[in-house]
């Protein structure tokens, strides 16, 4: 008998979806795009903001309410990326 009962379909299957469209699996992240901070965010560890910075989505959470989680960086993020 399978712990997940009858009905419990293919737990890999789900466990990698779910890792996929978090962007868990392959560091999946979107594009560096600029973006003007109209509030304080942080890059490189100093709080930036009134001026244009890079950002990209980073989705980390599974199914949270589609949250959107953002990196931001420099011209040097963007470039070693």
């Amino acid at each position: 008998m399978s712990f997940l009962g009858s009905g419990g379909g293919n737990i890999v299957a789900h466990i990698s979806k779910a890792l996929l469209f978090s962007g868990m699996m392959m560091g999946n992240y979107g594009p560096w795009k600029e973006w003007f901070a109209w509030y304080p965010v942080k890059v490189d560890g100093k709080y930036e903001w009134f001026k244009t910075v890079y950002r990209r989505c980073i989705n980390s959470y599974v199914d949270h309410e589609d949250w959107k989680n953002y990196e931001y960086g420099t011209l040097f993020d963007v470039l070693r990326n």
